[in-house]
């Protein structure tokens, strides 16, 4: 398991969440038609949730890969309306690069070499019509020294993606011959006996084994990986193995080092209270998340008008950056605390005061500088039978 990693302080978050409903919020009937009715969010660092669809929107969320999130309208640009039913609450615009989904039934990802099966990963990158989705694929060779291949970009059916994992046991694979590439040499694959290159298989000791599925005299037909697939030909010296790849994919959450939230740990300088279930997170007097279990909020500022900018989570899934009143919070009894400023001497001459603002807000978004690392999870080993676009 990969823990979450994190760099120096927050940049300033707000977010729109239409909790308790608002004028911006979205139905869940708003879900553009076709489309699954949740999904999952996808690998990838820094923040992803934002305020709205424009360009120029604040960044105002953080959250991990692998929750579910329902689709509550159709994409805009390069995000997609959002919700998070979760411990803590929210709604907003992901960003279309961090929307994944699980594979319910197997097939080709057409205009690809990639095939996948039930349980495997994409990524979902907007509408390709017809009922098909774009999605983006990598497939994974099993192997912690090498990276996956691709990405490749292709459409696949909307009614065979959704959020929740399937028995993959349900598609056996298809029959076919393991085989073994030959020792310390790289070997293209092919879309077909003598066509184009469609990857190249790094060289690797032990050399990876793959599945023949066809075979066509010197030209192998060819599935490649534990899932997602690369399927094509090649014409290379293969040795017979004894077994096909085996599975060695990472399922789970992101590792736990302590009793907080990792992003919140990170802020260790900061003040530490307990926010209650019921905290609602404001911004700019609208409720944008709302705490539906007890939770964790550092204090970023704290304002005159009785309200404090904190910096809110439950787990390790989310994490949002809004207003509380400062009475909604509660002495986090047993965490540790930042330890208090050294005495600084007082000046001769008194710094003239800086007056509060006149609406407590956070601070405007700076220069990105909070950066968690996420992972994908990889399921185990998805299952296939022929098809057509199969070698």
């Amino acid at each position: 398991m990969r823990a979450i990693r994190t760099l120096g302080t927050l940049s300033a978050l707000a977010l729109l969440v239409g909790c308790g409903g608002g004028e911006e919020g979205r139905r869940s009937s708003d879900r553009p038609e076709g489309w699954p009715a949740e999904l999952l969010t996808g690998e990838g660092t820094g923040p992803a949730i934002y305020l709205h669809e424009g360009a120029n929107s604040p960044a105002v969320g953080y959250v991990s890969a692998g929750v579910h999130v329902r689709i509550s309208g159709a994409p805009e640009g390069d995000r997609i309306p959002v919700r998070i039913d979760g411990a803590l609450k929210v709604r907003g615009w992901l960003a279309m690069s961090r929307l994944a989904a699980r594979v319910q039934q197997r097939g080709k990802v057409s205009g690809t070499p990639a095939y996948v099966g039930p349980n495997d990963l994409v990524g979902v990158r907007g509408d390709a019509g017809d009922g098909n989705l774009r999605v983006e694929v990598a497939p994974w060779l099993g192997r912690a020294n090498a990276m996956t291949l691709g990405p490749f970009v292709g459409e696949f059916p909307a009614d065979r993606l959704a959020a929740l994992e399937v028995d993959p046991n349900a598609e056996p694979p298809t029959p076919g011959e393991p085989a073994t590439l030959p020792a310390g040499a790289e070997v293209q694959v092919y879309d077909r006996p003598g066509g184009s290159v469609v990857a190249t298989l790094p060289a690797l000791d032990p050399p990876l084994t793959v599945v023949v599925i066809r075979d066509r005299g010197e030209w192998k037909g060819v599935r490649v990986g534990v899932g997602p697939y690369l399927v094509g030909y090649m014409n290379a010296a293969l040795t017979p193995a004894e077994s096909a790849p085996a599975a060695g994919g990472i399922v789970g959450e992101a590792a736990r080092t302590g009793a907080l939230p990792e992003r919140l740990a990170a802020e260790a300088d900061r003040p530490l209270w307990s926010a209650p279930a019921g905290t609602r997170i404001r911004f700019d007097g609208r409720t944008v998340a709302i705490l539906a279990e007890d939770g964790w909020a550092r204090e970023m500022n704290r304002y005159d008008t009785g309200e404090v900018d904190v910096f809110v989570a439950v787990n390790d899934q989310v994490a949002i950056r809004g207003m509380v009143r400062g009475g909604d919070l509660r002495e986090a009894e047993g965490l540790p605390q930042p330890a208090p400023p050294a005495e600084t001497p007082t000046p001769e001459t008194p710094a003239p005061e800086t007056p509060a603002p006149e609406t407590a807000q956070p601070p405007a978004p700076g220069p990105e500088a909070y950066s968690p690392e996420a992972y994908t999870p990889q399921p185990a080993p998805p299952t296939e039978t022929p098809t057509p676009e199969t070698p």
